[in-house]
């Protein structure tokens, strides 16, 4: 379903949203739940500044924040007279101006999204009134509302059938927000809820995500941008989702914000060209803005920038502490990410969880797949493909490699024909022995690489030295070896090795030995 994020966890006589690890003093503890108290007896004005002082008390007060966002979508979803609806709404974050974005940054102010966003909305009232009324005689607001508790289980049992019978009166009596709910049984993103409307119809949730972004709703602005950038539905155009997905971003749309990164992102060149080109900063600032929002998939990808160090300085702790934020929220692709720092094959990660675990990043990468995350099944693929963390099983790693690449994945389906492909001759480093004779500058003698066992090696030097390895990958065109001890790694190819060390090579893969297979 459409995830319903904006408006957090509802507080209903107690403060429920407090986050991993998150604590407040006694004293704003205090401040924040009088607000709190404000907000629920419908001060909008007079809790927005009661938060607001809690800010300047504590500016890292990161439930007040969330509490500032939830009163902004109250606001919306619930506004009140006419003469308070006319002040400003509450500036969550700053948001892109109301012209193209262009490599500039962020400008503006954020707008709050329009009355009902559904998608995003979690019910700001409880629906236990209103599920007593009779269907006839509510309002769409009400029905929206209804539909949102039957979706989530809110208050009534959980009820996907009851959710899109309720949406549906609602859209068709001109509620923009549940046109989009409606759209989502429809779409492919969502299979939870295909079944409701007998299948995936990508086609028609673009009519209802159309009508709803037609009407002004952020959320069907989002989704049609999102069908657009994807093809779903419509013909794949780049250039018309931007212009939707800034629509939603320019309304305060959460979302639309991680959106609208992905088009400054250097690994998406379709969407650089939208831009004017890619700029990497400018999506790391979009992916923290909406991951401070609570946007899962913002976070996680905001993670892999601080992991590569793609727009901002790589930050290998700071990639953890967002990764698992977002992981928090269950997010796939945050699982992916927590698995690699388990695997052995990224030593630099390792630290961050206390040593490589290869079979806990089996299990992390296996949580991903098990959500139907693509990334998630080539991961799981490739370890039964290589032994990484669970024993080789071909006839497994072909099943998840399969299930990958049916989703586009064009990593998984390479995968499965190299384990499809007929057996070609052999090259060295795939032959019987196991033997690589090194020649080390400066010694008539030759040192060597042997294979001890399945996965062990041993290296003898000229001048007497000895080391061990495990082996880590096998490839064509090189088997890969790490040393725990000195955090060294030797690629082995056809007659030469390679060797990376954090730091005397700086982490970059440098010429060390040539040499010959025997």
């Amino acid at each position: 379903m459409i995830i319903t994020i904006a408006l957090g966890v509802l507080l209903i006589g107690s403060l429920g949203w407090y986050s991993f690890g998150e604590r407040l003093s006694s004293k704003g503890n205090d401040r924040l739940a009088a607000a709190a108290k404000l907000e629920e007896q419908g001060d909008f004005d007079g809790a927005e500044s009661a938060y607001r002082k809690v800010l300047e008390g504590d500016p890292n007060n990161v439930a007040c924040r969330r509490a500032l966002a939830r009163l902004a979508d109250r606001r919306a979803m619930d506004p009140q007279p006419a003469a308070d609806a006319a002040q400003p709404a509450v500036a969550v974050a700053p948001a892109v101006a109301e012209q193209p974005a262009t490599n500039s940054g962020l400008n503006g102010t954020a707008q709050s999204p329009p009355k009902a966003a559904a998608p995003m909305l979690a019910a700001a009232t409880s629906p236990a009134s209103a599920s007593a009324a009779n269907p006839q005689s509510e309002s769409a607001e009400d029905l929206m509302q209804r539909g949102i508790a039957s979706l989530e289980g809110k208050g009534t049992p959980k009820d996907p059938r009851a959710a899109y019978a309720l949406f549906l009166k609602a859209a068709e009596l001109g509620h923009a927000g549940a046109m989009a709910q409606v759209g989502s049984f429809y779409s492919v993103r969502y299979p939870e809820l295909n079944e409701v409307v007998g299948g995936v119809n990508d086609a028609k949730a673009v009519e209802w995500f159309r009508k709803s972004a037609d009407k002004g709703d952020s959320a069907g602005q989002m989704e049609l941008g999102r069908a657009y950038r994807v093809g779903n539905g419509v013909p794949k155009d780049v250039r018309e989702a931007y212009q939707w997905i800034f629509k939603a971003a320019s309304q305060g749309q959460t979302r639309a914000w991680a959106s609208m990164g992905i088009f400054y992102d250097s690994s998406f060149p379709e969407g650089n060209a939208v831009v004017g080109g890619a700029d990497d900063a400018t999506a790391a600032e979009w992916y923290r803005k909406a991951g401070e929002a609570g946007i899962a998939i913002a976070q996680s990808k905001l993670a892999m920038c601080y992991r590569r160090g793609k727009g901002v300085k790589k930050d290998v702790q700071e990639s953890y502490r967002w990764c698992l934020k977002s992981a928090e929220q269950e997010d796939s692709y945050a699982y992916c990410q927590l698995g690699d720092f388990y695997r052995s094959s990224f030593p630099e990660l390792n630290s961050m969880v206390g040593g490589a675990n290869d079979a806990t990043a089996f299990s992390w990468y296996r949580k991903a797949a098990d959500k139907n995350s693509p990334t998630g099944q080539r991961l799981v693929g490739y370890c039964f493909m290589n032994g990484i963390g669970v024993e080789k099983d071909p006839a497994q790693a072909r099943t998840w490699l399969l299930k990958a690449a049916e989703q586009g994945d064009a990593s998984a389906r390479k995968y499965v024909e190299k384990l499809d492909a007929k057996p070609a001759e052999k090259p060295a480093t795939e032959k019987a022995h196991t033997v690589f004779a090194a020649r080390y500058p400066g010694f008539a003698e030759q040192g060597f690489f042997r294979q001890t066992g399945p996965g062990t090696w041993h290296e003898s030097c000229p001048d007497g030295t000895a080391f061990d390895f495990q082996e880590v990958d096998r490839r064509p065109e090189y088997i890969e070896i790490y040393d725990k001890n000195r955090d060294l790694r030797v690629r082995i190819y056809r007659d030469s090795t390679k060797w990376r060390q954090p730091k005397l090579t700086n982490g970059e893969w440098a010429d060390l030995y040539p040499g010959s297979w025997q």
